[in-house]
């Protein structure tokens, strides 16, 4: 027999308010089954999985949300999607490196190096160094496309650009990618020599400091 989706949400909203919340997520679950890419059942799941405390279930449907709208090329609704996971989950790297490629596709390089580099953090802290670097590598690149697209000036170019390829300088230490580590302490060289009478440690340290090129 045919799942009747309107009367089988009609009853999953009798059950909420019943608190009946067991029998309203397996509804649920069976519209998903009949229909995986019905994304406004997904959400209501995945709003019922944060008020029931099992956030790791919700977090797992927006993921499968956002992914949705991305099929559908709604990258802004996807952008939504990721930081509702934020909001339950700060620490979740892997979500930030997909806001920071959506901010990326969007032009948005403010905002896309802020998600990598906020993503970098969080790699290098959980030790997984080869995805810290991918990340800061990101972040630097959505430097690069938004200099080069708006040629701004002020903090920008001397502030926040060098600040972040000290972390990309850093991650590649880590790493052990001398290549990467050498490439961006010569952009930071670059970036010393035009303001005159400023120089930086980690330039010197990334010269000297012998490591293996890949």
């Amino acid at each position: 027999m045919s799942l009747n989706k309107s009367e089988a949400l009609r009853i999953a909203e009798q059950r909420i308010h019943q608190g009946q919340t067991s029998e309203a997520i397996a509804i649920y679950k069976k519209i998903i089954e009949a229909d995986p890419f019905d994304l406004t059942t997904i959400g209501a799941l995945s709003n019922l999985y944060v008020k029931t405390g099992r956030i790791q279930d919700a977090i797992d449907d927006f993921s499968r949300i956002a992914d949705g709208y991305l099929d559908k090329g709604s990258p802004i609704k996807s952008a939504y999607i990721l930081k509702k996971i934020l909001e339950l989950d700060p620490r979740n790297a892997p979500a930030h490196v997909r806001l920071g490629e959506i901010y990326v596709h969007e032009g948005m390089s403010e905002k896309a190096y802020e998600a990598f580099l906020a993503a970098g953090t969080l790699f290098t802290k959980k030790g997984n160094l080869a995805d810290a670097l991918e990340a800061n590598k990101a972040a630097v690149a959505a430097d690069e496309a938004y200099i080069g697209a708006h040629k701004p000036s002020g903090p920008y170019p001397l502030a926040y650009y060098p600040h972040n390829l000290h972390f990309l300088v850093a991650a590649a230490h880590a790493a052990g990618d001398g290549k990467t580590a050498l490439d961006a302490a010569a952009k930071l060289r670059s970036c010393y020599s035009r303001q005159p009478g400023v120089s930086s440690v980690w330039t010197q340290t990334a010269a000297a400091r012998p490591i293996s090129k890949r």
